[in-house]
Order: structure tokens, then sequence, then C-alpha cells
């Protein structure tokens, strides 16, 4: 079985995206995620998720609206991304790298979810915290028992009309 590190942060993005979209009602076409900048902390960023016509999510963020991310998620949970400006193809088999354990049947309700690897002999996890901050409103953040790594990525407040 391949060994992935789980607290890669291009895998943690990826699962915090899965989440976030499971988490916005399936009627809805557009969200945003309002965070920090990871390269200048300092620095407020929204990343504008609208869903396109083949299924597909185009990711903007506002501070490189020439640079969108287009992604989604089949039945068997491998994330196929295309990056626009360079046109980069990435296809990551999240079910065969891990596992995703939410504490609730209803993603709406979900309150924690539990992100470990396939692989047995691995003692990593990820613990990601849903906070509901009004009724379309959601803070994804790493959990208080998270590793050092992962509780530098700041929190993600999720948000739709």
């Amino acid at each position: 079985m391949e060994q992935i590190n789980i607290l890669n942060t291009m895998i943690v993005y990826t699962i915090i995206f899965y989440m976030a979209t499971n988490i916005v009602p399936a009627d809805m076409d557009k969200f945003y995620i309002d965070t920090q900048n990871l390269k200048d902390p300092s620095q407020k960023m929204t990343l504008n998720f609208t869903k396109q016509q083949d299924g597909q999510w185009k990711v903007v963020p506002d501070v490189a609206q020439n640079d969108p991310l287009y992604f989604r998620f089949d039945e068997k949970l491998n994330f196929y991304s295309y990056e626009g400006r360079s046109g980069q193809k990435d296809t990551i088999p999240l079910n065969k790298l891990v596992k995703i354990k939410k504490n609730h049947k209803k993603w709406k309700k979900v309150t924690e979810v539990m992100v470990k690897p396939r692989s047995d002999d691995s003692k990593e996890r990820l613990t990601l915290v849903v906070e509901k901050k009004g009724k379309k409103q959601r803070v994804i953040r790493p959990g208080s028992d998270t590793q050092a790594e992962v509780k530098e990525i700041p929190a993600m407040h999720v948000r739709w009309d």
C-alpha cells in the first residue's frame, strides 16, 4: 500500500474542500471560504467556489483572480484537479489513501471529522472541527489534538447565500 503523509498541506486542503462541498447544501452552486493567506498570514483571502455546468467546482482566490483551480470528486472519492493558468492536471485517490470518519450521518450536522491513513502501521491522524457560526456559516479548523504542522493551517470560514 502506498504511504502518504496525511499532514501534507495539499492533502489537508483537499479534505477541507471535500468537507466544504458536502457541508454546503446541494442546491447551492456558489459558496465562499474566508481564510488567511498561507504565504502571508497577515493577509486575508477569500476563495470563491462556483459550480460549473459539468459538475466541477471552480475556485478563484481574490488575491489571484486570473489563476482558477477546477476540481471535482467522484463517487470513489478520487480528487481531480486542473489548474487554469498552468494547465497542470492532478488526481489524488483519497479513498485509497485515507479513511474519513464523520461524527454524524448528515453532513449539515457534522461537528468533527477524523482522518486516518489506510495503512495500519501509521499512527498519524487528523481531526477537523466544524463549528456552526450562523444559519449559512461554518468554520472548519484543525482540532486541539492535531499535530503542530497542521495547526498552522488557518481556520476556514465557509459561507453561502
